[in-house]
């Protein structure tokens, strides 16, 4: 069985959406590029590195303790 839903709109509904110029465009997406890109760097950070399983100085000579600390630390 279908169901047809018919609205009916006034003209007013119907009226033209003024357009925005090449300038309007272009600040408006950078306006959403730069804010989609501090969301993502928001959430980038909501997350925390478990701990590890040994000590920091642990692969030295290979990587020192405060590599170590500055990649994976507080």
């Amino acid at each position: 069985m279908k169901v047809v839903v018919a609205l009916a709109l006034p003209a007013a509904a119907l009226r033209q959406v003024p357009t925005m110029s090449v300038a309007q465009n272009r600040r408006f997406f950078v306006g959403g590029a730069s804010a989609a890109a501090a969301a993502a760097a928001t959430k980038a950070n909501a997350y925390s590195l478990p701990d590890l399983p040994y000590a920091y100085d642990a692969l030295e000579p290979s990587i020192d303790a405060a590599t170590m600390k500055f990649h994976h630390g507080e």
